[in-house]
């Protein structure tokens, strides 16, 4: 997935997130983007993501961070998380398609299509990184 903004100058983020824990209890291993090019690459030219993963892009600074997903061959569902671990946006997105304007968050968890609504994510639920 491919992201932008205007101030995306930091060469990484400090983090050793391995998992995510949703409020349902589900925990799910993380593959952690924290740099300027592993978030630039995300899930582009991947066939498929494997059962029990998700990908986290950990950025500098709470932002409103934009994502393209040029490249990525399936649909995604992008969840947004603030400072606090808190959803602030959850947004499916086709291949080849922007999102839409973004609240600020700091993280962002990207799963195939249906891992929100398989998760029972809402706005405002507590997403635990660990």
């Amino acid at each position: 997935m491919y992201l932008t903004s205007a101030s995306d100058s930091s060469s990484s983020s400090p983090s050793s997130i391995s998992s995510v824990k949703l409020p349902n209890g589900n925990v799910y291993s993380a593959d952690l983007m924290n740099t300027p090019i592993s978030r630039a690459l995300g899930m582009q030219f991947r066939a498929s993501w494997p059962a029990g993963h998700v990908m986290v892009f950990h950025f500098p600074k709470s932002h409103t961070w934009t994502y393209h997903a040029r490249n990525v061959l399936f649909p995604l569902d992008l969840v947004l998380v603030n400072c606090t671990g808190r959803v602030v946006s959850i947004e499916r997105l086709n291949p080849g398609r922007w999102s839409r304007k973004n609240p600020a968050h700091l993280l962002a968890i990207e799963a195939p299509a249906g891992f929100a609504q398989m998760n029972s994510l809402k706005i405002g639920d507590r997403i635990e990184f660990l």
